[in-house]
This record gives structure tokens, C-alpha cells and sequence, in this order.
């Protein structure tokens, strides 16, 4: 049986989006990786305490939105946690080694 030309460029270019996904997913778990620790390995701990007086005002100023503008604030919660609860499930997926 032959194969024709339009199989074998369909299986070539096939080939070379299958490498270029593992690429892709490789650089792209580098990159997760560098958002897990954002602060040089320190840490959300370390980076408080570099930066106190900027985390103690963005606390201020929320508290501040929390009281005037609670339903604009809850708005914001919900879709935040939102947003968290997708990332608890997609990062474990960018992180997992090739299966290809």
C-alpha cells in the first residue's frame, strides 16, 4: 500500500507540533515554577518584611474598601477565589512532565 505525499507531510508537520508542544510545555513549567517562588525563594514571609510599609498600606486601603464598598469588595473576593480555585487546577497540569 503507498502512501501518498499529503500523508507524509500531515505525519512530518505532526511530528514538529508534537516537538514544539514539548518545548512549549517545558518552558512554560520553567516559568510556573519561577511564579511559585516570585521572591527569590524567600517567600510571601520575606517579602512582607521587605516591604512592610507598602503591605500594611494596600491592607489599609482594602480594609478601607471592605467597610465603604462591601458589595464591590465581595464582588472582587468571589471572582478572586474564583480565579485561585482555577489555579489550583491548572497549575498542576502545567507542571507535569511530558506525557507525549
Amino acid at each position: 500500500m503507498q502512501v501518498s505525499k499529503e500523508a507524509v507531510l500531515l505525519a512530518q508537520r505532526r511530528a514538529e507540533l508534537i516537538e514544539l508542544c514539548a518545548l512549549q510545555r517545558g518552558f512554560l513549567a520553567e516559568e510556573v515554577a519561577a511564579l511559585k517562588t516570585p521572591f527569590g525563594g524567600a517567600g510571601v514571609g520575606g517579602f512582607v518584611a521587605a516591604n512592610k510599609p507598602v503591605v500594611l498600606a494596600v491592607a489599609g486601603v482594602a480594609l478601607g474598601l471592605a467597610v465603604t464598598r462591601p458589595k464591590r469588595v465581595l464582588k472582587l473576593a468571589a471572582a478572586g477565589l474564583s480565579l485561585w480555585k482555577v489555579a489550583q487546577k491548572v497549575l498542576p497540569l502545567l507542571t507535569r512532565p511530558n506525557a507525549g
